[in-house]
């Protein structure tokens, strides 16, 4: 894989090599200069899917890469007073005893199924997922 020309342009660089560029929104790009050996797999095997399930897979990923910034842009706005009463609510949830112990399959041994679920479905699962995520109700607990 190529990396980043000193002394050209980025246009010419996307014109030289494409893949070391991922766009995040309509205006911005980012050089990938350091892309790891796993994502160089993944990218190598997603370019010989059909266009459909590029895009879709291409979708997510992008989706994850925003919900990163956004995740890091809202964490390092957080106060350390605000960090303190969370941990302080925290804290007393243990004391009162309110905490449950987390169940269900832990993720790495679901890693059997990846791949084995078309995108659509994921699709619909990941649309799902969201709309609940937006619907919480106090008294469900």
């Amino acid at each position: 894989m190529g990396g980043i020309s000193e002394g050209i342009g980025i246009a010419q660089q996307i014109a030289i090599n494409p893949d070391i560029f991922v766009t995040i929104t309509a205006k911005q790009s980012i050089p990938i200069v350091n892309m790891t050996q796993l994502l160089e797999e993944a990218i190598a095997q997603l370019k010989q899917l059909p266009e459909d399930q590029q895009d879709a897979i291409a979708a997510r990923l992008l989706a994850e890469i925003q919900d990163e910034l956004n995740w890091t842009t809202r964490f390092e706005a957080t106060t350390d007073e605000q960090w303190e009463a969370i941990a302080q609510s925290v804290r007393e949830e243990i004391a009162a005893g309110d905490t449950t112990p987390i169940s269900g399959t832990p993720g790495y041994k679901l890693l059997r199924f990846a791949g084995s679920i078309p995108a659509e479905d994921l699709q619909i699962m990941a649309e799902a997922i969201q709309e609940d995520c937006n619907r919480i109700d106090i008294e469900e607990w």
